[in-house]
């Protein structure tokens, strides 16, 4: 009977169908550690992370040489952001069965996640040699060599999955990083354009063309791509990250412009979160928090003017109000990862160190959950 119904389990289109049928095989048959795989799976699937590993774990229990379980494991450990239990449960997948690239695989993100680069690239080098058709594989392996500047190994690696994949633009993207890292420009945007042409909605790579254009001296072409970087999405500091001292402070240079630009338009709150961001850049933070407390009157559920805000605060100091105004930005978007990482510094220079731990963790799953597919 147990037997029967996990295997009914397999037909439904509606999880909670299927979970109904694994629990009562389980109640039937206790045992059973495949209803138990099955069942933890589809909580992962569900984003139930603490009942995936519950199921998981009884696997374990039931079948404690299971290399899968291990790994299974490790992945709900991994989303939850419990960096070092996924380790060791990867780690013990891998002791059970050296042949799983998948273990070596999501080891290698996990070691990734820690910044520890070189463990990253010794795991993927292993998944590679155990599956060579992989890109996401290789993929990842052309971020860790970036991350330690071998950037003709990222390049080698990067150009694999683009042949594996002709339609990843994540590796357009992380190739023209590397070419524009060793000054070939032109390579750099030739790659960039196609990323565009592939994903156009993508801020950063606007950023990243726009940085190349102003060292090519192109300015027009600079400053465009890093407007339109900000239209799509006005919120992700890394865009300030990707473009040049130089280019930054030319940009910063149109206030006027945007105040000509809040004239004309005055109920535009996301004009008002570009002018923060040149103000905040020079140091004009009362300015900078004025323009975000405008933003928010007109539009108070945007809770990337809250998270602007928060920055400023956090710039002159005034920790109370910038974890206020961070918490208001996790209230109206919990997956904004921005807020936690920033909340997470604040906790750090009010010494309190629990909270900067829990926040930082929260704020690495969230960004695993948004880029680690890509």
């Amino acid at each position: 009977m147990a037997e029967a119904l996990i295997e009914k389990s397999k037909e439904y289109d509606n999880n909670d169908d299927a979970i109904s049928d694994l629990s009562e095989a389980i109640r039937l048959d206790p045992k059973k550690a495949s209803a138990y795989t099955y069942r933890g799976s589809i909580y992962m699937e569900k984003g139930q992370f603490d009942a995936a590993i519950s199921d998981f774990s009884d696997v374990i229990r039931l079948e404690p040489n299971d290399a899968s379980a291990y790994a299974s494991r490790g992945g709900a450990y991994l989303q939850k952001g419990q960096i070092d239990d996924a380790i060791n449960d990867y780690s013990k997948a891998i002791e059970l069965d050296p042949n799983d690239a998948y273990a070596f695989t999501w080891r290698a993100e996990a070691y990734r996640m820690k910044h520890q680069y070189d463990a990253t690239i010794s795991d993927l080098t292993e998944a590679i040699r155990l599956n060579p058709n992989d890109a996401f594989t290789y993929r990842g392996r052309g971020v860790a060599y970036l991350m330690i500047y071998q950037y003709d190994a990222a390049i080698s690696d990067f150009t694999e999955v683009i042949r594996l994949d002709p339609k990843d633009d994540f590796s357009y993207k992380g190739r023209g990083d590397a070419y524009r890292e060793k000054g070939q420009y032109d390579a750099a945007i030739n790659d960039f354009n196609e990323a565009v042409r592939l994903d156009p909605g993508c801020a950063l790579t606007y950023a990243r063309r726009g940085e190349v254009y102003w060292m090519k001296r192109l300015i027009n072409a600079a400053i465009s791509d890093l407007n339109e970087a900000f239209r799509l999405d006005p919120i992700n500091y890394s865009v300030f990250a990707w473009c040049g001292e130089t280019l930054r402070e030319e940009y910063y240079t149109t206030i006027s412009d945007l105040k000509e630009a809040i004239r004309l338009d005055p109920n535009n709150a996301w004009t008002y979160i570009i002018q923060e961001g040149a103000y905040l850049k020079k140091d004009q933070y009362d300015a900078a928090i004025k323009d975000c407390t405008e933003a928010i009157r007109l539009n108070p559920n945007d809770d990337s003017a809250f998270a602007w805000r928060g920055e400023a605060y956090r710039w002159i100091g005034q920790y109370d109000a910038a974890i206020n105004d961070y918490n208001e930005a996790i209230r109206l978007n919990p997956d904004n990862a921005w807020a936690y990482d920033n909340r997470s510094q604040v906790y750090r220079q009010l010494g309190q160190e629990k909270q900067a731990d829990m926040d930082l963790e929260k704020a690495t799953c969230l960004f695993f959950l948004k880029f680690g597919e890509k």
